[in-house]
């Protein structure tokens, strides 16, 4: 922006012109009173895409843009205040709560995922609850008959009969 005022007054002082003080930033007129058409830019993209062999509207790249940010992680705000979008994100959900959806499934499937790990390790616990004693040296053992029963594979099994072991406390009699 600061190069683009910089340019356009140069070009102001080689014609002896002054800048006004409400002057559009973006102007065909040298003394920048009147605004460029707001179809300027979309029709300088159509021509540049077309020479370029892109064929898409200056709307579809927006599109294209938030769909990208959002299926990438980019959170709701920013991708609204890159498109100008106020009030927080509700225009820019409304319009692109579809592309929300791959990671909504994302997130449910990681804490579903943990979940059942989660309960897995419940049961594993049950299960090593159920023996009395636990002889420290028989916890291999141990975990190659337990973990089909919670349905882990036996490093894992391993790995949690350990620390179960670690803080399991002595039973009173």
């Amino acid at each position: 922006m600061q190069e683009h005022l910089r340019r356009r007054q140069a070009a102001l002082d080689a014609a002896d012109v002054e800048l006004a003080e409400d002057a559009f930033v973006f102007s065909p007129d040298p003394a920048s009173l009147k605004p460029w058409n707001p179809d300027t830019i979309t029709h300088k993209y159509e021509r540049h895409a077309r020479a370029a062999g892109i064929r898409s509207s200056l709307k579809e790249l927006r599109h294209y843009s938030a769909t990208q940010l959002l299926s990438n992680g980019i959170d709701l705000r920013t991708v609204a205040g890159r498109l100008g979008h106020a009030g927080g994100g509700v225009t820019t959900l409304r319009f692109y709560a579809q592309f929300v959806r791959p990671a909504d499934q994302q997130a449910a499937a990681m804490l579903s995922s943990q979940l059942t790990e989660l309960r897995k390790r419940e049961r594993l616990w049950e299960l090593f609850n159920e023996i009395p004693t636990v002889d420290l040296d028989a916890l291999s053992q141990l975990a190659t008959d337990l973990a089909p029963k919670a349905d882990l594979d036996e490093p894992t099994a391993s790995a949690y009969l350990q620390e179960f072991a670690q803080n399991r406390r002595p039973r009173s009699a």
